[in-house]
């Protein structure tokens, strides 16, 4: 899904980011590997989204424009 999506906004200049929440980075590593992902995909093992975002379940969906917000 998140692949889809990326490819049909990056010419319209919106990038896709996918963040695993897992305070262990090499457990989530395999999720990523075998995703391949042509979009940046990053691990937040200090699980510094929930707090920024009160995200509380996932998966969890954020968007953020060119000013930050």
């Amino acid at each position: 899904m998140w692949q889809a999506l990326h490819a049909e906004l990056e010419a319209d200049g919106v990038t896709v980011v996918t963040v695993a929440l897992d305070t262990d980075v090499e457990a989530a590593r395999p999720s990523h590997v075998d995703a391949a992902p042509a979009h940046p995909a990053l691990v937040d093992p200090a699980l510094s989204l929930v707090d920024l975002f009160g995200i509380t379940n996932v998966p969890f969906g954020v968007w953020i424009d060119e000013n930050q917000r």
